[in-house]
């Protein structure tokens, strides 16, 4: 019982940060969200005047006017603002609240306004700002997750290795190589690796998700995609693995000085199964914490990775808007990343209360 009341106060924690930062967003971007909704008015009176002219014959006079109204009835009853265009007065600021309730609807249920921007460059197609956001996803998914998980991976493995010998020459230099894959921007290393490993040894392209043309077999596509993977994947589990590392070989230094531990190494346990059986279990409702914060950040930071290996993902598309000032991608991608951000860090807090049975006693 306890532990559903927890799961629930996380839930509307996670789901109050969303509320917030979509406020924020609101409130920065009102002038720009303001012309959006007026334009997208405008649009949909036009297109509605011309189906109806379809039907009556209308003079250029009839036809303005017919704009004109459905315009001012769609303003006021969709978007229930008051506009001087429609003969309307009221101060700005009530117009900013009544516009508020249509926008937390609209983003919530993801019928973003419509983009400004053409991303057919980046190999999105259509103008759908939704369909854009969730052909964008996948792709930052592949290439971040991914290699965050490969990054983790080795650091879980590595780090209660070197936690174990800790003042070793094995010690020492993981921890000085992870220090510097930790302190050096993302961009640095990734522009070193595509030096030496697409322009020097010619092993992997530079960048892009695919070749140009791309192969005509489903296969073919499938292995040139990892190929094109292959770089940034690497160089950002090369990153990823140095923080990691050091925060649990940082975790593991506490636990195995615990009494359980010396015990278990008195009776005999070979120390392979004490540092990952009975350690790193100790240990691991912080690591995962570490993963779900390192997952969720891989999105927030995907802007500079993306740029560099020019892969067509939220990163690149999130530039891209700003480069195109296209307000309604910006507002758009903005709100997915926070909502995943949410989302994953919800997931976290049930792992952890799963695997933590001290957060699950003391809830009781």
């Amino acid at each position: 019982m306890f532990s559903i009341r927890y799961i629930v106060s996380q839930f509307f924690k996670r789901i109050s940060i969303v509320l917030i930062i979509l406020l924020i967003t609101y409130f920065l971007m009102y002038p720009s969200y303001k012309t959006i909704v007026v334009s997208t008015a405008y649009h949909a009176a036009a297109v509605a005047a011309y189906v109806a002219s379809q039907h009556k014959a209308l003079t250029a006079t009839q036809m303005k006017e017919l704009i004109h109204n459905i315009f001012c009835n769609i303003l006021t009853y969709r978007y229930h603002l008051c506009s001087p265009l429609c003969g309307c007065h009221t101060p700005e600021i009530v117009n900013e609240f009544n516009l508020l309730g249509y926008f937390l609807i609209s983003f919530l249920t993801f019928h973003f306004p419509p983009c400004s921007a053409d991303y057919s460059s980046l190999g999105f197609t259509g103008s759908n700002t939704a369909a854009i956001i969730a052909q964008a996803i996948p792709r930052t998914v592949l290439l971040l997750v991914t290699s965050v998980i490969v990054g983790l991976l080795l650091a879980i493995y590595i780090g209660p290795y070197i936690a174990n010998k800790r003042g070793s020459v094995a010690d020492n230099v993981i921890t000085i190589v992870s220090m510097i894959t930790w302190s050096f921007p993302v961009f640095y290393i990734a522009m070193i690796m595509i030096y030496v490993f697409a322009i020097e040894m010619k092993i992997f392209p530079p960048g892009r998700m695919m070749s140009v043309p791309p192969p005509s077999t489903p296969l073919g596509v499938v292995l040139d995609v990892l190929w094109h993977l292959a770089l940034p994947m690497i160089t950002l589990a090369f990153m990823h693995f140095g923080g990691g590392a050091l925060v649990v070989r940082s975790l593991l230094l506490d636990v195995l000085r615990e009494d359980y531990i010396l015990t278990a190494r008195a009776k005999g346990v070979p120390e392979r199964k004490i540092l990952y059986n009975h350690a790193l279990r100790a240990a691991a409702p912080s690591i995962v914490v570490m993963c779900a914060i390192a997952l969720a950040e891989a999105f927030g930071g995907a802007i500079v990775t993306e740029m560099v290996f020019n892969w067509p993902g939220m990163g690149l598309l999130y530039w891209r808007a700003i480069e195109s000032m296209d307000a309604a991608m910006i507002m758009a991608v903005t709100y997915v990343t926070v909502l995943i951000y949410a989302v994953t860090l919800f997931i976290a807090d049930i792992l952890v209360l799963i695997l933590d049975p001290r957060l699950r006693k003391g809830l009781t």
